[in-house]
């Protein structure tokens, strides 16, 4: 969960109503229309709106690599996203990058494994550096795809924005090279968490981890969307390779701790966030996993604790007005005087966005406000951020998780079904 900020933006590639859509296929508006309801093209409508839709475009060219061509469409106005999935690299095709670019893109890769707002930011800048060297390079390409995926995730730029640059960059990369194994996990992490085409992408990190068996990035991916897709042992077997490979990645680490804690293995977990947040106090992955810890185990000053210090590391007003909300709630009223006043502290933030909207939704359930959290959890699915996957470890979501209503809204917003 995350309660500050949503990071800053930029431009995406958006197609504005039926009408751009249809003339980026070079079709009419009766045909796109068919193919959203019917072979489930996808399309965003505005909140609040009747009948106002838009698309990435590179999102609606995704979709149609992985529908295969349509009949009669020309697709040579689409950027083609290379699968990969049968390619092989012939031993003489090797490309060998230019020093310069070669030194970028490891100075590049040592940043993005950091994982912090400003090292990815500096990473993305280093290796667009790299590729502008050397564009045939491609695991410098590679690498920037991973650094534009992971600058969503933490913060540096949107989730949106994130995906839609690292889908440009791996592109390329798999063009240049399909059996790249890195590539081809970070297609499969985007098509899992942003086009939510789980077989597809479950069969992509198989395929993958096939090309190289010691790829702990690919290990590691892997194991969370098998967490993600309700498969936790499985999820486990692979985090245990992961860390095997890379044992100093932080990353690996709370992977696992997490994966941990959804197997019922709280104590394991335990130690290992503690750990890990002594040891690495700007890493806030640490942090929401205690947050979601001791929330399990009904301790809501630990709880605050916890998320005290994740809001600390990217300082928000009306994150420090929840936690201190909650503060007074939990003195006065125990655990749910304190879901009360945190809640009733986030409302009055919620409509500028300053609160993320998977915030609101943790926040809604965690008052078992089943509604209320399957509408923000859509709000959050639409405005593409990183923590909506997150309700189905989320302890706040225990209660409804499991309740119709909120099951049908999971159902049609396209996210797995988990018990």
């Amino acid at each position: 969960m995350s309660l500050g900020h949503m990071g800053s933006g930029g431009e995406y590639h958006l197609l504005n109503g039926w009408k751009d859509i249809a003339a980026f296929f070079g079709k009419d508006e009766r045909t796109v229309k068919r193919w959203e309801k019917q072979r489930g093209m996808p399309v965003q409508r505005m909140p609040g709106t009747k009948g106002t839709v838009f698309a990435d475009r590179h999102a609606l060219a995704a979709w149609l690599n992985m529908r295969g061509t349509q009949p009669g469409l020309d697709v040579r106005v689409l950027p083609r996203v290379h699968s990969g999935l049968n390619g092989a690299r012939s031993p003489g095709d090797a490309h060998e990058p230019s020093t310069a670019a070669r030194e970028l893109y490891l100075e590049g890769t040592y940043l993005w494994q950091k994982r912090t707002r400003a090292s990815l930011t500096e990473a993305v800048d280093i290796l667009q550096a790299a590729v502008a060297l050397d564009p045939d390079y491609a695991h410098a390409h590679t690498a920037l795809a991973v650094a534009h995926k992971l600058a969503g995730e933490y913060g540096a730029t949107t989730q949106k924005l994130g995906y839609i640059r690292a889908l440009e960059a791996v592109e390329r990369a798999i063009a240049l090279d399909p059996a790249l194994e890195q590539a081809q996990t970070v297609l499969a992490n985007i098509e899992f968490f942003w086009l939510l085409q789980y077989d597809r992408a479950l069969r992509r990190f198989e395929h993958a981890r096939r090309l190289n068996p010691n790829s702990a990035l690919t290990r590691h991916w892997f194991a969370e969307a098998l967490l993600f897709a309700g498969y936790p042992r499985e999820a486990l077997a692979e985090i245990d390779q992961a860390q095997h490979l890379d044992p100093q990645s932080r990353s690996i680490i709370s992977a696992k701790a997490y994966i941990l804690f959804a197997l019922g293995n709280s104590d394991t977990s335990e130690q290992m966030l503690l750990k890990l947040a002594s040891n690495e106090p700007d890493y806030q992955m640490a942090y929401k996993g205690l947050t979601y810890l001791y929330l399990a185990r009904g301790d809501g000053g630990r709880y605050l604790e916890f998320l005290d210090r994740l809001v600390s590391l990217h300082p928000s007003g009306a994150a420090r007005a929840i936690v201190d909300a909650g503060r007074k709630g939990l003195s006065s009223s125990g655990k749910a005087g304190m879901a009360e006043a945190m809640l009733d502290a986030a409302k009055h933030n919620g409509e500028t966005g300053e609160v993320p909207a998977y915030g609101m939704a943790h926040l809604y359930a965690l008052n078992n406000d089943a509604s209320g959290a399957a509408t923000h959890l859509q709000l959050a699915l639409e405005r593409y951020e990183g923590d909506v996957f997150d309700f189905i470890i989320d302890p706040a979501f225990k209660q409804v998780r499991t309740t119709p209503q909120f099951l049908k809204k999971v159902t049609q917003m396209g996210l797995p079904l988990v018990a």
